[in-house]
């Protein structure tokens, strides 16, 4: 038993003050600094540190991969030591992973640097929803993660700006260093703020143990396998949803259809926009939606999504290509608001204080797995002769997902 778990709680009205207030600070604070160093990080290696493309894309590469490694290390870690370690060993992992490239000048040391920042943040996808669901519960917990996300966003958008007023105050490697060194910082900030600010719950043993599977080993078999489908399905959401936008999307715009290249980057700049705008107008909505609701018809909005950008490469005239690539991002970023609540939600209604922070890691797993795998697979068929087959095959997985998770999980 760790001393975070003996500590006694304080009253629940202060106990969930301090905690909004922490989390809430936290991620402004690293959201502003991953904003910061945006997509900066290829362009940095490649263009001014010198390294070949492919070089700086395996670095990229290498982050995913420590992510995924990261969220079963940081999951396994919260439900055997106190938040406080593990909160540390996120902060510390990330800051110097990040703040890593500043100074890094050979291939080895950049793709040391990006292992460490991949641990710390995969770990970070298990530390920071446990963090949430131990200290609220209900309908306060989903609310929590959509305002965590909206929180998210504007801090990326925000961090955007500054990072633009960087390199246009600058030039060369003094100024990339400058980002990168903002980005650490804003973790070892976040740090202090967790750790001075915030009062989390720790595993202890008199929290209730896992839900008992009584009776026959058939019960224990469709526990484990309702386990097992939930868990696929945040892959999926990994696969079909994020792993496309962040990778594929771009390019299957510049490559396949009217919209200019210059033109992808305003695609992209609405996406947080519409999230930040968005989940303040249907704050009354995501609250209504219960859990599974949630889950489920993220995946029907994806789809959508998806739909609108198989229609945008049999469009010729420009303006009208880039208002459907606007409604698909914008269409996606309602997606990623329901996916924000419900994802996290249903993982940590399934769970309990006593193994919480491995399911959020093995959540963390999934997804990042999806985000790899999506990118990769898709490429294949963009290049090849199939291509505008691309999302109209990915809608129908997308909505397909939905009804599977719809008639099929449980969230209690």
């Amino acid at each position: 038993m760790t001393v975070d778990s003996v500590t006694a709680p304080p009253p629940a009205s202060v106990w969930d003050r301090r905690a909004l207030v922490a989390l809430v600070a936290g991620r402004a604070v690293t959201a502003i600094g991953t904003g910061v160093v945006g997509p900066y990080l290829i362009i940095f290696l490649s263009q001014v540190r010198g390294f070949t493309l492919v070089e700086a894309a395996l670095a990229a590469s290498v982050i995913s991969i420590a992510a995924v490694v990261g969220g079963l290390l940081g999951g396994w870690m919260l439900d055997r030591t106190g938040w406080r370690n593990v909160t540390v060993l996120v902060c510390t992992c990330s800051a110097v992973g990040t703040g890593g490239y500043a100074f890094a000048g050979s291939l080895p040391a950049v793709y040391l640097t990006a292992g460490l920042f991949g641990l710390g943040v995969g770990a970070g996808g298990a530390l920071w929803p446990t963090l949430i669901a131990r200290s609220f519960d209900g309908p306060r917990r989903g609310r929590v993660f959509s305002w965590d996300f909206m929180v998210a966003n504007a801090g990326l958008a925000l961090g955007g700006v500054v990072a633009g007023l960087i390199i246009s105050s600058g030039s060369g490697l003094d100024a990339y260093r400058l980002l990168f060194l903002c980005d650490a910082a804003s973790f070892l900030l976040c740090c202090v703020v967790l750790v001075a600010v915030g009062r989390f719950a720790g595993p202890s043993a008199s929290s209730p143990s896992p839900r008992p599977a009584v009776g026959s080993g058939a019960r224990r078999l469709a526990t484990f396998r309702a386990h097992v489908l939930l868990f696929s399905l945040i892959g999926v959401i990994g696969f079909v949803g994020y792993g496309q936008f962040e990778g594929i999307f771009p390019a299957f715009l510049a490559g396949h259809t009217a919209v200019p290249e210059a033109q992808v980057a305003l695609v992209y700049m609405i996406n947080p926009v519409v999230i930040v705008v968005g989940g303040l107008i249907l704050t009354t909505v995501l609250q209504r939606l219960g859990d599974k609701a949630s889950f489920a018809t993220s995946l029907v909005i994806v789809g959508a999504s998806w739909c609108l950008a198989a229609v945008v490469p049999t469009v010729h005239g420009r303006q009208v290509a880039v208002g459907l690539a606007l409604a698909a991002s914008a269409t996606f970023a309602i997606a990623e608001l329901l996916m924000a609540r419900g994802v996290p939600a249903v993982v940590n209604a399934v769970a309990n204080d006593t193994n919480r922070g491995r399911y959020n890691g093995v959540s963390s797993m999934a997804m990042n797995t999806g985000r790899i795998i999506g990118p990769a697979a898709s490429g294949l068929v963009l290049s090849g002769s199939y291509a505008l087959a691309l999302f109209p095959a990915l809608a129908a997985v997308a909505v397909a997902a939905a009804l599977l998770a719809w008639t099929t999980l449980r969230t209690t």
